[in-house]
């Protein structure tokens, strides 16, 4: 299980370096008069709020989310970057690695692995995305020998708030599909505190 883990992380950011050396989608060299030139194009807005739909098509997003919950002496902390591209003015799809820490009194908790993720803007003009994503991580308990293999697929819905020029931050609730399937495994970390499977992310992301 473990080989197994370690051959996909490492193809996740195979593909990433990929992405991130592959070149922007070229400009056309010769535009009608009409047409806006290259230099016009990349001032485009990113993130729309005049009521005109975001030109995104064919740009990388960088950045990625955070996560924390303190309750009761607990401590919980994730970290998750990402390096997304937009296929489309509608659709981004990208990956990333993600780190998390849990402290409690007694024991503490760390995992790290990656994700690959899809978004869909369905309306323009309306900054809503449906999102899915497929995690899989490696944890370690301090009270167990060992780490464990566990994964996840969340999928929900978000919200992108433009904050001007090609930064944008977002908020996305989230259902783990695969929360009944790994709950008995001890790798209950993330989900919202009384709601289990749910999950609740935000981040800022910039865009080129």
């Amino acid at each position: 299980m473990k080989k197994r883990f370690f051959i996909v992380f490492a193809s996740l950011f195979a593909v990433a370096f990929a992405l991130y050396t592959q070149p922007v989608l070229a400009q056309s060299k010769t535009k009608p008069k009409s047409t806006p030139t290259s230099s016009e194009e990349r001032d485009t807005p990113y993130n729309s709020n005049d009521g005109d739909a975001p030109n995104r098509k064919g740009r990388f997003t960088f950045g990625g989310d955070i996560g924390f919950n303190f309750y009761n002496n607990n401590i919980y902390l994730r970290l998750a970057p990402l390096i997304g591209y937009y296929f489309s003015n509608k659709y981004e799809a990208g990956l990333g690695p993600s780190f998390e820490y849990y402290k409690q009194t007694g024991s503490s908790f760390n995992a790290f692995g990656g994700r690959v993720y899809n978004r869909l803007y369905p309306i323009d003009r309306i900054n809503l995305f449906l999102h899915g994503e497929y995690n899989i991580m490696s944890y370690k308990n301090s009270l167990q020998d060992g780490r464990e293999i566990v994964m996840r697929l969340p999928v929900g819905a978000g919200y992108q708030q433009s904050l001007g020029g090609k930064a944008s931050a977002n908020l996305t609730v989230l259902y783990d599909l695969l929360y009944q399937k790994y709950k008995d495994k001890g790798y209950n970390y993330g989900y919202l505190n009384g709601f289990p499977g749910l999950i609740i992310q935000g981040g800022v992301n910039i865009g080129l």
